[in-house]
């Protein structure tokens, strides 16, 4: 997942929102399916209908937004669905759209903003449009506002003045040498290239920090910001916690403060997730620390959370915690999902992922079997269809109140509440078949190197860091032979390390992991070959042991041929794929040209589609 796609809020990325009540559907051959209700965008209009090559799926809260491979957009649905006004902007060039509740945002090659939607929720941006006309790089949003941050590292603002917004043109150069955006449903966090943070927007959704976080927040020592719904938290260069917005929704460290000092003093902090009212912080060792009012019964599993926690995934008001072993345990509020004692037995191992919806969670176990919990009414109770979900299944969706399984023969199961997306009985646009994903709001991605041959690649994301379980798969395939081995996986989880030589991988089976951690020279002579990369299940990931040279916050770039090759390496990217020939390259010569100590050091077979979406690294 990159920086603007990873999760803001169970709702919405720090970019775009969830729809509440409807999914929409992609198939193989890119065209669209939806189900659901038919005012959120359950049922497609007739240009949707006839839409081909799409690439991606957008939504905002009750309309989707579909982008071709020639970028040109086709929005249905409620608040936003209709694009008619800007439709003649639409028809091409496109490469990325993002959304508040009511709204679009879409960004073309040459950094040009376009919207549509609630004129007051950021759907009218013509006061603002000679300063969105170019050089623009990415767009965030609270639920009525946007922010546009560009190349010069300025951001201009727009939208409802309660959500982080601005009238006119007072949100021109809101902020300056922004690095990136953090947001809450209410408020903006930039972080600046000095280790500073700037906020505005609502006060009480983080908007005005005071007293000891404003003085950390101006220290220069911030290394990342993390948001819920009404608060955010700040992890410091030292690794500390520092909280601000909502007190009861996390913003008082207080109840946690001496368990957050046993990690500084012995550990260090990875990542912390949102829900509505809480936080959950995991440490580099896998221990999890919870607080706000959300996080209820913390204190009855914290002893089951001291280690081994890979992930954690948060409903409305509770949270689910993946760990190493494949074990899941919850907590927070049981009408939202915190409690799983009656599927107990079922989430001791083998679980692989944790999804959520508003008030219900789904596990989708090694075997492809899913286990639900929760809101009965939501989700929480999939007994209708609970022989479709026994096997087979690769991917599970949500929206608010219903979910989606994804199965690898193509089709699709749902369950939860029927108006919202929970049966696909009244499916349009054609039979659920060869379907090849299902719109998430955490993993939509930029595309559009192709559009145009004078636009240049496509812009930098910043790739996640991950911690990386040797239990996680049950056992580590690699060679320490400098020959070209052949290293074959099994249909399970497979963990591949690099070898001394340009060793093949086949991971056959499962969601496979590729970890370049191992130091080994750079080149042709020396790259590893994947023969087998599937883009909705495998991932790449970096270590330190094997880029010891790479950033702290390491990015990527895909890009097309030799022209655009050379002009990626003066960027300063770390990792750049050619995507003509599958081949990844280390760029450890900064800025300058070449590649310097770097190159190449994977190619693989078949050259997918790769995004960040399917890269991480490790410390």
């Amino acid at each position: 997942m990159t920086d603007g796609t990873r999760a803001a809020s169970p709702d919405r990325s720090n970019r775009e929102w969830r729809n509440r009540a409807a999914f929409a559907a992609l198939t193989e051959s890119g065209e669209i399916r939806a189900w659901g209700n038919p005012s959120f965008g359950g049922v497609l209009s007739a240009e949707a209908s006839g839409l081909k090559g799409v690439k991606q799926i957008y939504s905002s809260s009750s309309a989707f937004a579909a982008l071709t491979d020639q970028g040109r957009v086709v929005a249905w649905g409620g608040n936003g669905g209709d694009a008619s006004s800007v439709s003649a902007e639409l028809q091409s060039g496109i490469r990325s759209i993002s959304s508040t509740t009511e709204a679009f945002a879409a960004l073309d090659v040459y950094g040009r903003v376009i919207t549509w939607g609630t004129a007051r929720f950021g759907g009218d941006s013509r006061d603002i449009a000679d300063f969105l006309s170019a050089d623009v790089v990415e767009i965030f949003s609270t639920d009525h506002a946007f922010a546009a941050l560009k190349k010069d590292g300025t951001v201009v603002g727009w939208g409802d003045e309660f959500s982080g917004g601005f009238r006119g043109k007072s949100g021109v150069n809101v902020a300056s040498d922004v690095r990136t955006i953090r947001s809450t449903s209410g408020a903006f966090a930039a972080l600046l290239n000095d280790g500073t943070v700037q906020t505005w927007g609502y006060w009480n959704h983080g908007g005005v920090p005071e007293g000891q976080a404003a003085s950390a927040l101006a220290s220069g020592q911030v290394r990342d910001v993390f948001s819920s719904e009404f608060t955010f938290t700040a992890l410091m260069n030292d690794g500390s916690i520092v909280a601000w917005g909502g007190d009861y929704s996390g913003g008082d460290l207080g109840d946690v403060s001496d368990e957050l000092d046993e990690i500084y003093a012995d550990d260090s902090i990875v990542n912390v997730v949102g829900n509505r009212n809480a936080f959950a912080a995991i440490s580099k060792g896998g221990r999890v620390v919870s607080w706000g009012i959300s996080s209820a019964g913390f204190e009855e599993v914290s002893s089951s959370l001291m280690s081994g926690v890979v992930d954690v995934v948060a409903s409305d008001q509770a949270f689910a915690a993946l760990k190493d072993d494949g074990s899941v345990v919850t907590w927070g509020s049981g009408v939202f999902g915190g409690d799983s004692s009656a599927v107990a037995s079922e989430l001791q191992q083998n679980v692989v992922e944790v999804v959520a919806a508003s008030s219900a969670f789904a596990a989708r176990r090694r075997d492809g079997s899913v286990v639900v919990w929760g809101d009965q009414s939501a989700g929480g109770d999939a007994t209708s269809v609970q022989e479709l979900i026994q096997g087979g299944v690769s991917k599970v969706y949500a929206n608010d109140s219903a979910f989606s399984a994804l199965k690898r023969d193509g089709t699709v199961v749902a369950w939860g509440d029927e108006e919202s997306g929970g049966s696909t009985r009244f499916a349009s646009g054609g039979d659920l078949v060869d379907i090849a994903n299902i719109s998430d709001v955490f993993t939509n991605e930029f595309i559009g190197s192709e559009f145009s041959s004078d636009a240049g690649p496509v812009d930098r994301s910043l790739i996640q860091q991950v911690i990386i379980s040797a239990s996680a798969a049950s056992v580590i395939l690699t060679s320490k032979s400098r020959k070209k081995d052949k290293i074959i996986g099994t249909s399970l989880q497979d963990l591949f390390l690099n070898g001394l030589g340009a060793d093949q991988f086949t991971g056959k089976g499962g969601s496979d992991i590729f970890w370049f951690d191992r130091p080994e020279s750079f080149g042709k002579k020396h790259a590893e070959k994947i023969l087998d990369f599937d883009l909705s299940f495998d991932v790449i990931i970096f270590g330190s042991g094997r880029f010891s040279s790479m950033d702290e916050e390491p990015d990527f770039v895909s890009v097309v041929g030799k022209k655009e090759f050379k002009k990626s390496l003066l960027t300063g990217a770390d990792f750049i794929y050619e995507s003509k020939k599958g081949r990844l390259f280390f760029n450890a010569n900064g800025d300058e040209p070449g590649a310097g100590d770097g190159g190449m050091f994977a190619q693989l077979i078949g050259k997918p589609a790769l995004t960040s979406d399917s890269l991480g690294f490790t410390i």
